[in-house]
């Protein structure tokens, strides 16, 4: 089958001649040649080559079709700079619609073509109440926009549905914009929160940023409401506030949201004596996350860290492994070889393995050589794994005080002997092992 379709132009230039020699695109309605240059424009080896496509593009195919074929390639463009680019170039030609832009601030997953679309859209002709969609964009950015065209207009009622937005930022415009039409948003907030079915964790914020000590009534009765991201603003709040002594947090750790708890830890991440009243916590969670806060202050010790590590949640037992690797250095090879010797817990001895893999001297070679064949399965995994790394340290002849059995066990297992042999300086052989 036969086509009259140019050759797509991947390395088009805009000095040089169009496709066929000719000087100028076909004329307008051909999206397939449309569809060809922004391929190029995908490709390109330039910018100046991709923007050139993309103007030549532009000059191809206008209408419905082509206003499709460039929304695909603002889609697929890997490049921001080369989409933003493109889409001023569009918006110069006016080949977009308002709901192409409209579509674009709400959808599109580059910020940049996100904003310069909520800027512009205002200001199209025809574009009617398309800005209010803004209102609810993902993007807070998208959002601030529009609650800047509310407040340029004054329209309280729109400012006011963004009290509770999620974005602090917005929130304060919001407020702001209704103080300069001389509303109340701090009335509006304390009736809003004041009503357990319609209060918002947003709105619950955007109270107690308005810093009026009157408020702590009202936040404290909120830290029972049913919703815990409710309980967690208020105490957040409180926390704002300074209405709540450090010893005052503690109990506030047992609400079962996470969330909650959060706060709790989050104000206390500099009190080490309120941290390690946490340790004994009924929720994991709140074990772990107080474990790592006392180690980042070094008031964690090795022996303190063990007891944790046999804690039965997982949650719990991770953070001390990680507080007892952070450790290990201070550690001799033998304190951590007496750790992973038969007759402790399998983890414990696991987790002596892998610390001692970053050990590499003799003892620790050996220790891992004797338990490749350890009937527990982690660490006999971890001795593997150990003997494996150590191995291109150490040579398949090996002297010194351990070096007669760490030769026997290399015999037994070959597959774990080292590729060199200082004896013989050369790999090494079954015969340097006799």
């Amino acid at each position: 089958m036969t086509t009259d379709r140019p050759p797509a132009t991947p390395h088009l230039r805009g000095d040089e001649p169009l496709p066929h020699g000719t000087t100028q695109a076909p004329a307008a309605g051909a999206p397939w040649y449309a569809g060809e240059l922004y391929g190029a424009a995908w490709a390109g080896p330039a910018d100046a080559v991709r923007l050139a496509s993309v103007r030549t593009a532009l000059r191809a195919a206008r209408g419905p079709e082509g206003r499709r074929v460039l929304l695909g390639f603002l889609e697929v463009c890997e490049d921001s700079e080369i989409r933003v680019r493109s889409l001023r170039q569009a918006l110069a030609a006016q080949l977009l619609t308002a709901g192409d832009l409209a579509g674009l601030a709400l959808r599109h997953h580059d910020r940049r073509v996100r904003r310069l679309a909520a800027r512009v859209l205002p200001e199209l002709p025809g574009a009617g109440p398309l800005p209010d969609r803004l209102a609810s964009a993902d993007d807070p950015a998208i959002r601030g926009e529009a609650v800047a065209r509310f407040r340029a207009a004054g329209r309280t009622d729109a400012l006011a549905a963004h009290l509770a937005d999620p974005s602090p930022w917005v929130r304060g415009l919001a407020r702001a914009g209704l103080r300069e039409a001389g509303d109340d948003p701090h009335a509006r907030l304390r009736t809003l929160c004041a009503d357990p079915a319609a209060v918002t964790p947003p709105a619950v914020s955007g109270l107690a940023e308005e810093r009026d000590p009157a408020d702590v009534p009202l936040l404290r009765t909120l830290t029972g409401h049913a919703d815990g991201g409710v309980r967690a603003r208020a105490l957040d709040g409180l926390r704002l506030l300074g209405a709540l002594t450090d010893a005052e947090l503690p109990p506030y750790a047992d609400d079962p949201d996470p969330r909650v708890g959060a706060i709790v830890l989050r104000t206390l991440r500099d009190d080490p004596e309120a941290l390690r009243g946490l340790l004994g916590h009924r929720h994991a969670r709140v074990r772990a996350r107080a474990l790592s806060l006392l180690h980042r202050h070094g008031a964690v010790g090795w022996d303190e860290a063990l007891t944790h590590f046999a804690d039965p949640a997982p949650e719990a037992a991770r953070a001390a492994r990680r507080v007892l690797s952070s450790l290990a250095h201070g550690h001799t090879t033998e304190r951590l070889v007496a750790l992973a010797a038969p007759g402790g817990t399998p983890a414990l001895r696991a987790l002596a393995m892998d610390l001692l893999g970053h050990r590499y001297d003799d003892r620790a070679l050996l220790h891992a050589l004797r338990l490749l064949d350890d009937p527990q399965p982690g660490v006999r995994a971890a001795a593997r794994r150990q003997a494996r790394r150590l191995r291109r340290w150490s040579d398949a002849s090996p002297t010194g005080l351990y070096g007669e059995e760490i030769r026997a066990l290399y015999a037994a297992h070959p597959e774990f002997a080292p590729r060199r042999c200082s004896a013989c300086e050369g790999p090494g052989t079954p015969g340097c092992l006799a």
